[in-house]
């Protein structure tokens, strides 16, 4: 496990962190930090997302602000978060502009990455059981130690597979302006 950690020492320390975690398998807040994995992995590319998205629709002159004339109204509200949210506003917002790029070949900022990554019916599946399971877990029920250890075994499997698709992460990081806040739910 030493080797898959090297590979992903240059992605964004707020996924990279939690993935660290995620291996030790002795951890007893390991269900805990493969959740928390997952959902900054979601966030990180909602937030990509929706940057390129408001790039858009606020550019004033060239191709950029024909792209942004064309995309569609999306209506989230991106008050109170959930893993689900995150989830929905990447894969929607990512297959807006998939679409409205040239399926990313005009835009030079993770578009193409993202929106190829989502396309992938392995990775959305990988995805989707992940959040099923989370949700699932915030039911409870009571299992035995061997069946949680199998249990987070199979989802490090899912996240592992999730990690190696997102490489075009490395070497990016996100900053984010701190006068950008939500607000009303837009």
């Amino acid at each position: 496990r030493k080797m898959s950690l090297e590979n992903y020492k240059e992605y964004p320390y707020l996924i990279y962190e939690p993935y660290s975690k995620t291996l030790d398998e002795k951890d007893s807040q390991r269900k805990d930090h493969q959740r928390i994995c997952l959902e900054m992995i979601l966030a990180y590319n909602a937030s990509i997302c929706l940057a390129n998205y408001y790039h858009y629709k606020t550019a004033e002159e060239g191709n950029d602000a024909k792209i942004g004339a064309d995309l569609p109204k999306l209506d989230f509200d991106l008050g109170m978060m959930s893993i689900g949210k995150w989830n929905q506003v990447t894969r929607d917002t990512a297959k807006v502009l998939f679409d409205a790029t040239s399926k990313g070949k005009n835009n030079d900022f993770l578009v193409d990455d993202i929106g190829s990554m989502y396309k992938k019916s392995k990775v959305t599946d990988n995805i989707n059981k992940l959040i099923s399971l989370r949700n699932k877990d915030a039911h409870g029920e009571v299992i035995s130690d061997d069946e949680l250890a199998d249990k987070l075994n199979e989802r490090q499997k899912m996240l592992d597979q999730l990690m190696k698709e997102m490489n075009y992460l490395a070497g990016y990081k996100l900053i984010v302006p701190i006068d950008d806040e939500v607000k009303d739910g837009v």
